[in-house]
């Protein structure tokens, strides 16, 4: 598995935070946020691109996000 959540997510969360500096920003649902605005941002799909696949090495996937926003 090709697993490219890490820099996705701390690429995206490290923006947000320059941008709005006191915002939550979480990898998991979370139901109440500790405090607003927040942002959660999390991998709903990892699926390999069979087409793309060579003998036993994954070339290629095609992944998913969903990303909550909060606010008061």
């Amino acid at each position: 598995m090709i697993d490219v959540e890490s820099i996705v997510f701390s690429t995206v969360a490290n923006a947000l935070r320059v941008e709005f500096p006191d915002i939550f920003v979480s990898g998991e649902f979370v139901d109440v946020p500790a405090r607003f605005p927040a942002v959660t941002i999390v991998e709903s799909d990892n699926a390999i691109v069979q087409r793309m696949r060579t003998t036993s090495i994954e070339n290629a996937v095609t992944v998913m996000y969903e990303v909550g926003i909060y606010t008061n």
